[in-house]
């Protein structure tokens, strides 16, 4: 299936800032070599979702880069385990969060066996931990199946 990324970005901006009140960010998209080398140093390869979408846009959003770009997913992936490992520290090599949201970082994750789950997963932040859209008891939620479904819901 081709994914139109074009139509993807144009319909979260129009969902999320209908009336242009923020800046809307969009870099351009990587390379196979820039995704291929950020595999190699996660020991992870990315479903080809993520692939299309980073040659689509190296970084997407309003007002900050929701989506962070691919030279800076290491430090992202680094900075969010450091965090859920001092009190999930079970999961947190499991965890390859891209996306960056006020809820939590947001990602990918790997179940006990190894295998990539069905869903994408956001660590939800403490302050959020009150909210009646979000399990007061859990830590990671589904958030999405795919990248597409994440930005256009």
């Amino acid at each position: 299936m081709n994914t139109n990324w074009d139509a993807i970005f144009e319909q979260h901006w129009d969902m999320y800032d209908p009336n242009f009140n923020g800046k809307r960010l969009r870099r351009p998209g990587t390379t196979d070599e820039m995704i291929n080398k950020l595999e190699l140093s996660l020991g992870f390869q990315f479903p080809q979702e993520f692939h299309d979408c980073y040659l689509a846009a190296n970084g997407f959003g309003i007002d900050h880069l929701l989506l962070v770009p691919v030279e800076e997913i290491p430090s992202f992936i680094s900075k969010t385990r450091k965090w859920i490992s001092a009190g999930h520290k079970h999961i947190a090599d499991r965890f390859f969060p891209f996306i960056d949201n006020e809820y939590g970082p947001t990602g990918y994750f790997l179940e006990d066996d190894g295998e990539l789950s069905d869903y994408m997963f956001v660590a939800v932040q403490e302050r959020y931990h009150d909210d009646p859209r979000f399990d007061p008891d859990a830590f990671m939620e589904p958030s999405a199946r795919s990248i597409w479904s994440y930005l256009t819901c």
